[in-house]
């Protein structure tokens, strides 16, 4: 009985090192990598192509026979008539709106939409159901009849409601027309049943129009006496105010009236006289300075002719040239000369007295004199001023009457033109009253009888059912696309998310270049093959992603049986050697070997025996027709395998083979059913997960992924195995471009 080996620790993964990852690292959000691009629509169209033309084909049948079933049940004939709005030039209808110029676009549009609404009015529709006898022997009316102990009876409101709903009425833009059009069954009926409503709203305006203009040439005729009346009121008043202004002497035409003279010959006057108070004050301020001032030529004047004043002078002459002959004669201090001079003091002083007397005197006479002079003149500036004011303030009322004719003229001359309007329009409408054909709305065409159904239309359903079969089949397709979870294409690698896509391996079938190769040495036997050229981008994203002087010992896994692991390993291992490294490729699938069918060698001794006795590792080496590989097969399964690859065992076997090979390559079972696989994921540098293109499910990826997480083990990335060329695949184009391309 074999006992178990001691349990070895995990190896730890490896550092990152200086690589960086090469190709389409699924490292996108959730939405991103969900979200379909342009390129994966079209992938899914040409996937589905012959779905989506059978779609298309069988509703373009169900179309015709659509169209042919409603035209024998539900055909419906359309009439189509047409109004015509007249505009203000056109319809006279009173009033001073008539004289506008041109039409006027937005009353256009207003009355347009106006006459529409009418068309629809329910009184109307009873008008015409109850009056017009065309409409009532139409089929369309008799469906609303029924019968009743021999009695009619007719549900009107039925059939209003029929009419507002078969009965479209609506402007025509940029025209002055409306269009109004009925769809039923019966052609001759729609006919009918237009041309009776439009007649019967026609009848209607016209009536309505009669009436108006009834009323309007009432009022026109009660302007044109209050027009008359004012007219001849502002005649009176301007007669009166006129016969006013000429007993004034004024003109109403133009020219000097007899005011306006006497105030031109005033104004001289009145600016003389002004200049002589300017000289009188003038002279009067001028006298008053000189008073004060002691000096006033006049006074002085009027001293030396006064007799007293002279005689007073020359008794002082006489009395000081007697004092000067005393003070000679006698000296200072005699009592004659102090006599003398006594008298001489009496003298002067008199003298003085009646000098400043005879001063007062004479300044206040000529004061008196002056003053009397500018009295006079302010009384004549006065008395002119006056004059000039009341001929002033006469004139201006005479201007403010004459103004007031002129104002009343104008007048009276816009009531004569507003008086003439009335008249003419009075005439005009005169002239339209004997008109009883005119109405502001016409016939601008009749309905037509149709010939041809306006419902249904082939060139409408035929387009109809093709897009609704377009749009099934393309839903049929997308839903197809959206439930199908296994993994066909790096989109759906990128949806698991957080992988690395080390590349795609096409599927033999689809290379002809690959046939009569053995599969698993495909990179050496058929080089020039797209699937070799496929594991040589493996091999070189490989060597980007990890730096293979660290990452020495590989795990080949995969989520599920048959999904070309072995192939993978063996391909991968090929294409290294021939990189000119030395490879160990070791069967490490205890359930399933492979490696010695694929390679065709001894399986006697191989892995298992030298986990059991490492002394037999050179015995369990095979040499291979590739250079610097060797394949070492399973040979005998241990009875406790995973037991095995646990211990110390298994590093010492990896140590011992890393001694003399460059990598070694272990081809073990898949990830998740077997034990094997996940006790040797941890203990190696990195683990490459092979997944077969429609053989796997994204969530069955997403377990090997989390699985490796949970192990902490290095996952390298991912191989797409067997992706197959067809319509809407990824290989197709690329296979016939790699060998159009590779062509010598």
């Amino acid at each position: 009985m074999t006992s178990l080996p001691q349990t070895a620790p995990s190896r730890l993964p490896r550092a990152a090192g200086n690589g960086y990852p090469i190709g389409p690292v699924m490292m996108a959000p959730a939405q991103q990598a969900n979200a379909l691009t342009g390129a994966d629509v079209w992938r899914v169209i040409r996937a589905n192509i012959w779905l989506i033309l059978i779609a298309l084909a069988a509703s373009a049948v169900v179309g015709y026979l659509a169209n042919m079933y409603l035209l024998a049940k539900f055909s419906r004939y359309t009439s189509v008539g047409y109004l015509r709005v007249l505009t203000q030039p056109e319809m006279p209808r009173g009033g001073d709106s008539f004289y506008g110029a041109g039409v006027n676009t937005a009353e256009l549009e207003i009355e347009q939409r106006t006459h529409s609404k009418l068309l629809l009015h329910e009184g109307l529709l009873s008008q015409v159901l109850a009056s017009s006898q065309p409409i009532r022997q139409t089929d369309w009316f008799k469906q609303f009849v029924t019968y009743k102990n021999n009695q009619q009876t007719v549900d009107a409101q039925a059939a209003k409601q029929d009419l507002l709903e078969k009965v479209d009425v609506s402007p025509v833009p940029n025209s002055r027309l409306i269009e109004v059009r009925m769809s039923y069954s019966v052609p001759k009926d729609c006919q009918t049943v237009i041309r009776a409503l439009c007649d019967q709203y026609i009848q209607n305006t016209r009536e309505l129009q009669s009436e108006q203009q009834g009323k309007g040439l009432s009022s026109l005729e009660s302007l044109s006496r209050e027009y008359q009346t004012q007219i001849d009121s502002l005649g009176a008043q301007i007669n009166g105010l006129t016969e006013k202004l000429a007993q004034e002497g004024v003109a109403i035409g133009g020219g000097m009236s007899e005011k306006d003279i006497e105030l031109q010959a005033l104004i001289p006057q009145q600016s003389k006289v002004m200049e002589d108070l300017a000289t009188a004050q003038a002279k009067l301020d001028s006298f008053e300075r000189q008073v004060k001032l002691g000096s006033v030529p006049q006074v002085e004047r009027d001293l030396s002719q006064n007799p007293s004043i002279v005689g007073h002078r020359a008794l002082v002459f006489d009395a000081q040239r007697r004092l000067s002959e005393d003070l000679v004669q006698f000296g200072e201090s005699n009592r004659i000369t102090l006599a003398q001079k006594k008298d001489l003091e009496n003298l002067q002083k008199a003298l003085a007295d009646e000098e400043a007397s005879a001063r007062d005197s004479s300044a206040n006479y000529l004061r008196e004199n002056l003053q009397g002079e500018v009295a006079g003149d302010k009384q004549a500036s006065n008395d002119i001023n006056e004059r000039v004011a009341k001929l002033t303030a006469r004139i201006s009322e005479l201007q403010s009457t004459k103004n007031e004719v002129s104002r009343m003229t104008h007048q009276r001359d816009d009531l004569r033109q507003k008086l003439d309007k009335v008249k003419d329009e009075q005439d005009k409408l005169g002239l339209v009253m004997g008109n009883d054909k005119l109405s502001p709305i016409e016939w601008s065409a009749q309905p037509d009888l149709p010939d041809r159904p306006s419902f249904p239309k082939l060139s409408i359903v035929l387009p109809m059912a093709l897009a609704l079969g377009l749009m099934l089949s393309l839903g049929i397709a997308f839903l197809r696309e959206m439930t199908d979870t296994t993994v066909r294409s790096p989109r759906d690698v990128a949806r698991v998310g957080q992988m690395t896509l080390l590349g795609m391996i096409p599927h033999e079938s689809d290379d002809p270049q690959a046939a009569g190769a053995r599969l698993p040495l495909a990179i050496y036997e058929a080089p020039h093959s797209i699937i070799a050229e496929q594991f040589r981008q493996v091999r070189t994203r490989l060597q980007h992603i990890a730096s293979l002087d660290t990452t020495r010992s590989i795990l080949v896994t995969g989520c599920s049986p048959e999904d070309g692991k072995t192939i993978v390993a063996t391909n991968l291992a090929a294409g290294l050697a021939l990189n000119g490294r030395r490879i160990l490729l070791v069967d490490a699938n205890f359930r399933r070997p492979m490696i010695h069918n694929a390679l065709n060698v001894s399986n006697e001794v191989g892995f298992g025996d030298v986990l059991n006795d490492p002394s037999v590792f050179d015995h369990a080496v095979r040499a291979t027709e590739v250079p610097n590989l060797s394949v070492m097969p399973l040979g005998n399964r241990p009875s406790n395998p995973t037991e095995l690859l646990e211990s110390q065992l298994l590093i010492d076997f990896i140590e011992r083979a890393l001694e003399e090979y460059d990598h070694l390559i272990f081809d073990s079972g898949p990830l998740l059913m077997v034990s094997d696989a996940i006790a040797l994921a941890p203990r190696v540098d990195g683990v490459i997960t092979v997944v077969r293109a429609r053989g796997n499910s994204r969530g069955l990826l997403q377990r090997v992924r989390d699985e490796l997480r949970r192990l902490k083990a290095e996952h390298l990335g991912v191989i797409l195995n067997a992706v197959r060329v067809q319509g809407g695949g990824y290989y197709g184009p690329m296979i016939k471009r790699y060998y159009a391309y590779d062509k010598r």
